[in-house]
């Protein structure tokens, strides 16, 4: 038996040591497959952490772009304008015997916000302040509210005023006319009512040779300088009465025979410009001028022949005075009995006024506004005292030159708006050559504003002697 043990013992050794090698083996093979995993494993952590540091950073940089897109908000800032109050249903309020008494603040402020770019292009005519009176049936001072309007993308920060105090009182007998039938000539004055005006003899011959002479001056200024004619119509071509016809034929026949013999001079065509608004307060009812508001309309034909900018009325601020006694009360006393209210309009808009002699433009006089503390139509820039200078903040580069009569000072608050400075000198005072004048001022435009009564007589002889001296 030990001889078989003996004899086994080398085969079993064999098997053993057999077996030993095979488990090696598999242990290392599983060993390096685990260590294989593990180094994928690892691997793969640190591609997972690269990708998930990359998404991280993708979220990170998004996530800031679309916070900061979304926290960003354009600055507004904030900005002050003038407005003026427009009254509606004045008409309206008219037709029930009522009125708005005149000299109430019309000028408000308004303070508007929105983004830069927004309040610098804004477009001041859009910024509206409104009252409705239409509803308005007795006398009283009554308080209106102001309905305010702005342009899209702007707010309303403040205002002024939110409501407006305005006295309504009876329609004054200033607008009443009377029937034709109960006009009568006095002193070679019209007499309708309250109402006088003077008989114009005006032909077509007449025009024309005015038309002839504004030629001349033309011909002698050159194509460089725009040249106007305003013929200025006495109230007698608007308000004479049905049995007194000739005074408005003889005032269109005048006019066209200055328009249709024009050469290269504009004309302003103040017959359809007036005619359209007989119904309001043109002209002076004992004077033979026209009113504040009839050389507004003027001077809107005129900006709009020019093709200039213009300011609306209701930027202007009216102020009045009332018991005037206009020239026409001398021939007819009767007129004694209706005095005038007189108005005028204080331009909103910046501007500086000089006066000088009236002949020679010297020895200026500065401090003092485009209205006189006259009572009657010598309000306006001093009658026919001086040759006014007026600047203004238009900077259009448009210089104007009014060779005028009387009638052409109530255009002086107006024709600011127009033009970068305004000359207004009496035609038939004014000594020095209008040409050397022009160059040295530079003047682009110069309008003739002449009544009817000089576009018809020898007044227009003045307007070559202008060039002459």
């Amino acid at each position: 038996m030990k001889r078989i043990a003996l004899l086994l013992l080398p085969i079993i050794l064999c098997i053993v040591l057999i077996a030993c090698d095979t488990t090696g083996e598999n242990v290392s093979s599983v060993s390096e497959t685990e260590s294989n995993v593990t180094n994928e494993s690892t691997v793969s952590k640190e591609d997972s952490n690269d990708i998930t540091s990359n998404d991280n950073n993708s979220v990170t940089e998004d996530s800031s772009v679309s916070s900061e897109s979304s926290s960003f908000v354009p600055l507004t800032v904030q900005k002050e304008f003038d407005v003026s109050v427009t009254l509606n249903g004045t008409t309206a309020l008219g037709n029930a015997g009522f009125t708005v008494k005149s000299g109430y603040q019309k000028n408000q402020k308004i303070t508007l916000s929105a983004t830069q770019d927004v309040i610098d292009a804004i477009d001041t005519s859009k910024i509206k302040a409104d009252i409705d009176v239409s509803g308005t049936s007795s006398i009283g001072t009554f308080e209106f509210l102001i309905i305010y309007s702005v342009p899209e993308n702007v707010e309303i920060v403040s205002t002024s005023a939110e409501y407006l105090s305005l006295e309504i009182v009876k329609k004054s007998e200033e607008s009443f006319t009377p029937p034709s039938d109960s006009a009568y000539v006095t002193n070679g004055i019209i007499i309708v009512g309250n109402r006088g005006m003077e008989q114009f003899g005006g032909s077509a011959a007449g025009g024309e040779k005015t038309a002839q002479k504004l030629n001349e001056f033309k011909q002698a200024v050159g194509s460089g300088v725009n040249i106007y004619i305003m013929p200025c119509p006495s109230s007698a071509a608007f308000y004479a009465p049905e049995k007194y016809p000739n005074s408005i034929k003889n005032h269109v026949n005048c006019f066209n025979g200055i328009k249709d013999n024009l050469v290269d001079v504009k004309y302003v065509d103040t017959l359809t410009a007036l005619g359209a608004h007989t119904d309001e307060y043109i002209y002076l009812r004992t004077d033979f001028h026209w009113s504040g508001l009839g050389g507004y309309y003027a001077a809107k034909e005129l900006a709009k022949v020019a093709g200039t900018p213009f300011d609306d009325i209701s930027t202007f601020t009216e102020q009045s005075v009332d018991g005037v006694q206009g020239s026409l009360v001398r021939n007819a006393s009767v007129l004694a009995n209706y005095p005038d209210t007189l108005y005028w309009y204080v331009p909103s808009r910046q501007h500086t006024v000089t006066y000088y002699s009236v002949s020679n433009f010297k020895n200026p006089i500065t401090g003092r506004t485009l209205f006189s503390t006259n009572k009657g139509y010598t309000k306006f820039i001093y009658g026919d005292s001086y040759t006014t200078h007026i600047q203004s903040d238009v900077n259009n580069g448009r210089k104007l030159l009014i060779f005028k009569d009387s009638y052409g000072n109530a255009l002086a608050p107006y024709v600011l708006s127009s033009f970068e400075e305004v000359y207004m000198a009496d035609y038939r005072e004014f000594k020095l050559n209008a040409l050397d004048f022009i160059e040295e001022h530079g003047i682009t435009d110069v309008c003739f504003a002449m009544s009817a009564f000089a576009v018809n007589g020898s007044k227009r002889d003045y307007i070559t002697k202008l060039i002459n001296y």
